[in-house]
């Protein structure tokens, strides 16, 4: 292999992964790193945050060198929307061992420029605290993807927050067009897809053409259903949150957002500031950023600054000779020759768990 005497001429060796390959590997470290967090003091240093006492409302302070679009704050209405109101149900998720909860559905317009227009359904699950005396103000958690859903994997999310239910109810809700939420934007098209081409050793921009092609029908089908695709938006989730704060009768309460979590925070705290006591912000996503157009450079960056520390360091570097050599000559040639890696089912693991440790 060549040797890369600059930036540029190494950036070139990286097109040689597919883009699959590229945000594979770069969404298994960041959820390597959010995991660890999360169950090692994540949550505990979160809970010691919300048990300070804030004058005002207080974030988890993030530097960028672009300012933030649109960032004027709007007046938050004092009512909800004419259409929203919660109506209490079962919970469409198993419950977890252990949890009391009650779920329902928080109805709101599909567009909030349009009150009076088409409604959509919002399932929400509120987890009760362990305590005789509790914190007014609940946790609501903000999961990442975008797309993901945290009542499908509410075992999971029980077990990583148990520690906020010692002082505080911990609101878990599926974000509109997410999960048990009603409509959900599900392409079941790419899926099949993906069952379909798994085991075909297919060129890359056949991929591309074939992603295209079912996301494109996956649309039309939405589209027939009458969902308008442009609903789907930060701001009208971030208006749905206001909408479900007022239809429980919060008076405040914090927000955890993780990942694109932390967008639909920071776009709440733009929209809709009343109300809000604290944010904490995990993988922080900010507004101006659009994440899947800059994650093959910071993929390469990340990539290129893990090799050049190893070699920087002595004993890395003694230990790992050639580094980045060897990590490429191996990617050639597992693409080559694939391994088959077999993996025991314990403890209930599931797609939705994988997919939750990969994303966030």
């Amino acid at each position: 292999m060549d040797d890369w005497p600059d930036d540029d001429q190494r950036d070139n060796k990286y097109l040689g992964l597919t883009a699959a390959q590229f945000n594979l590997a770069f969404l298994a470290v960041i959820g390597a790193v959010a995991l660890a967090a999360f169950y090692f003091g994540g949550v505990d240093a979160v809970r010691e945050y919300l048990d300070d006492e804030p004058s005002s409302p207080q974030a988890v302070a993030v530097e960028t060198s672009t300012p933030i679009e649109s960032a004027t704050p709007v007046e938050s209405p004092e009512e909800p929307s004419s259409t929203a109101v919660f109506e209490r149900s079962s919970c469409r998720f198993r419950i977890p061992a252990g949890a009391k909860v009650e779920c329902g559905f928080l109805v709101v317009p599909e567009n909030h420029s349009q009150p009076d227009g088409r409604t959509i359904r919002l399932h929400v699950a509120i987890f009760s605290t362990e305590s005789d005396n509790p914190a007014p103000d609940p946790i609501v958690y903000l999961s990442g993807g975008p797309g993901q859903s945290p009542l499908k994997i509410a075992q999971f999310a029980f077990e990583g927050f148990t520690p906020f239910l010692a002082n505080r109810d911990l609101i878990l809700l599926d974000q509109r067009g997410v999960g048990y939420s009603e409509p959900a934007l599900d392409c079941h098209e790419l899926l099949e897809l993906a069952y379909q081409t798994a085991q075909e050793d297919l060129p890359v921009d056949e991929i591309a053409k074939l992603t295209t092609e079912a996301a494109g029908v996956c649309r039309d089908r939405l589209l027939r259903q009458a969902v308008s695709l442009s609903a789907y938006t930060s701001a009208q989730s971030a208006a749905d949150l206001n909408d479900l704060r007022l239809a429980l009768g919060y008076e405040e309460w914090n927000l955890y957002g993780i990942s694109y979590g932390t967008k639909l925070a920071l776009t709440t705290m733009r929209d809709f500031p009343n109300g809000i006591r604290s944010v904490v912000l995990d993988s922080t996503y900010p507004l101006q950023v659009n994440l899947f157009a800059e994650v093959p450079a910071n993929a390469t960056r990340a990539f290129n600054v893990f090799f050049d520390s190893c070699a920087a360091d002595a004993a890395c570097s003694s230990a790992y000779p050639d580094l980045e050599t060897v990590f490429f000559d191996l990617v050639q040639e597992l693409n080559d020759t694939p391994v088959d890696v077999p993996i025991a089912v314990v403890n209930r693991f599931t797609l939705e768990r994988l997919d939750s440790a990969l994303i966030d």
